[in-house]
């Protein structure tokens, strides 16, 4: 896994999508957030995101980060993400969807194939059984 990627691509834009795409963006200088059109993407992009505790603290991985910001762009496709580094490959790309998601191999390939040049690692932050076996249609190079 590079150790300093520059342009790092988070798929699935849910709790945990969006908080790591949020808190990457803090180290990382690019980082694309890949989500479905329908997530509540446009209103985090229009409204920004404040990601709290229970007691409103900004939670420890966020302090510093202006509140009602978003440190990250928002796409709806794989090559929209291309696009958004400049026509290049992301040197990560985080998978923070459900697990049943993956189920279909088709499926996988046709939102993940693009995203991944040769031996770009994939990080599964995924809960749910066969997250891992799902990806290596994709990708051989997985960490969970």
């Amino acid at each position: 896994m590079p150790s300093n990627p520059t342009r790092v691509a988070v798929v699935g834009g849910g709790a945990m999508g969006t908080f790591f795409a949020q808190a990457l963006s803090k180290k990382v200088p690019d980082v694309v957030l890949m989500t479905s059109p329908h997530s509540h993407a446009a209103a985090m992009m229009n409204s920004g995101l404040d990601c709290v505790d229970s007691e409103g603290r900004m939670l420890p991985a966020l302090e510093g980060t202006q509140p009602n910001t978003v440190g990250f762009r928002v796409v709806h496709n794989a090559e929209d993400c291309l696009g958004a580094f400049g026509g290049t490959t992301p040197e990560l790309v985080v998978v923070a969807s459900k697990a049943w998601q993956l189920e279909d191999p088709d499926v996988v390939k046709k939102h993940l194939s693009g995203l991944l040049s040769d031996g770009a690692p994939v990080l599964s932050i995924q809960n749910g059984i066969g997250a891992v076996d799902a990806l290596s249609v994709v990708s051989k190079n997985i960490f969970q």
